[in-house]
Parts: C-alpha cells; structure tokens; sequence
C-alpha cells in the first residue's frame, strides 16, 4: 500500500510547482501596458451670479458690529452684569477619610519544599475626620460697552442664470455686470469612461481639457500597479495618456 502512496505525493508535489511556476511567469510577463477605454458621456454646467454693492446702517454693540463696518460712531451704555469680586462665604463641615493604617490583618502559609514560611496580608483603612469648607460668593457688576451706529457694505444677488449641456461646446449664459456689481462664475466638467465593465469619471480642470473628449472616443489610460482599476473610481490628468484616433481602430 506505501508503495502506491509515494509515486502519487511526489506527483501531486510536482503538479503544484510546476503551477506555481506557472501562475508566477503569467504574473510576470502579463501586459502592464496602457488600457483602452471608451468616453460613455461628458457633461459640463456653468453658473453665473450677479451682485450688487449696497451701502446699509446698522446699530448695536461695538462687539456685534461687522468687521468691516465704517463711520462707527460710539456711546458708553450698561450691557448687563457679571460676576465679580469674589469671596468666601456660606462656612460648612464635610467628612474626609485621613490617618490610614492597616486593618483585618491575616496570616497564610507557603510551603517551600519541607518547610512552611508565614506571610502576612493586611488592608487599608482610614479614619474619618471633619473640616471645614468654604463656598464662592460674588457680587454683581454692572458692564460698560459701547453701543455704535454704523455703515456698512451688503452684497445680494440680484440675479443669476446656468446653462448645461451633455455634449458641445461649453458657452457661458449671458448675463453682465454693471457698474457697482460684481459677477461671480462657477464651471463644472465630467466624463464618464468605461471598459466594459467597469466605469469611472474624469473632472476636467478647464473647458480646454474638457473639449478634447467625445461620447465614442477611445483612450489609453494607465492603471494602478496591480493593472487593475477600480470601479467608482476616478482618474487623475496623468492617467489619461492619449486619445486613439478612429483610423487607428480595427474594424
């Protein structure tokens, strides 16, 4: 029976390394090369806000007043109390433990080979003594602040508009600033790329990055050491290798 047992581990033993050697040499000449990926969607959105400089008056505590606020013109005024000078008051006693000792002492015996050895084991224990405590009092204090009259600078919106698209070139809505306004703009960019089973997005910095995508194109991006992506994931600028052009794709 150990006869027909020996000739089978060896050959189960072989059948494993040559696998491992297997499994490493695809490992190791597998292609890491850029990946091909298709633009599935682009979308872009620009935001356009307009606001008004507006001059308003405003009065209240130096304290409350804005940052920025200009012609401040101040009075003294009582704003509240507080706490202050403080004292002891209210003489009390409490209990606290003090004088500790040992208590509830007791012997045990340890046997070192023939021989007993005696060890002694005791508690703390304390006393209890009084003392007395004081509470904190205080007194009441009237506050002094300045109450200010003042001017000071607002900037509503007076009015916005957006335009979005999911192809096209990107065109802000028209929508101006006037002497006294300001206009503040946002710009937003996305593009959906896939392999086939795996999607991902790419936020273009400008509408320059962003134009140089088109739902169809196919593009060689660099994936993470492993060679696999991950899905949900995005793709940073230095990813994004080149763009295939049509002609270089075989029908």
């Amino acid at each position: 029976m150990g006869l027909f047992k020996r000739p089978l581990a060896l050959f189960l033993v072989t059948l494993l390394f040559g696998c491992g050697i297997g499994l490493a040499a695809w490992f190791l000449t597998r292609d890491r090369g850029p990946k091909k990926v298709v633009v599935e969607s682009v979308y872009w959105k620009y935001s356009v806000t307009v606001r008004e400089k507006r001059l308003k008056h405003g009065n209240g505590w130096r304290s409350d007043a804005p940052k920025d606020a200009l012609e401040l013109k101040c009075v003294k005024k009582p704003h509240g109390t507080v706490d202050c000078h403080p004292r002891q008051c209210n003489p009390h006693e409490e209990s606290y433990q003090c004088r500790p000792h040992q208590c509830r002492c007791r012997t045990t015996w340890h046997h070192i080979g023939k021989h007993r050895y005696p060890r002694r084991h005791c508690d703390t224990c304390y006393d209890t003594c009084k003392r007395t405590v004081y509470d904190t009092c205080y007194d009441r204090c009237q506050v002094i602040e300045d109450w200010c009259s003042y001017d000071y600078l607002e900037w509503p919106v007076i009015g916005s508009a957006e335009a979005a698209s999911d192809g096209g070139e990107p065109a802000w809505p028209k929508l101006e600033a006037r002497e006294g306004q300001i206009l503040e703009k946002a710009e937003w960019y996305e593009v959906r790329l896939s392999d086939g089973r795996n999607h991902w997005s790419y936020r273009p910095s400008s509408g320059e990055d962003f134009m140089r995508f088109s739902v169809g194109q196919l593009w060689a991006v660099a994936f993470s050491e492993s060679g696999e992506p991950h899905p949900g994931g995005e793709f940073f600028p230095d990813q994004l290798l080149y763009s295939i052009p049509a002609e270089a794709v075989p029908k």
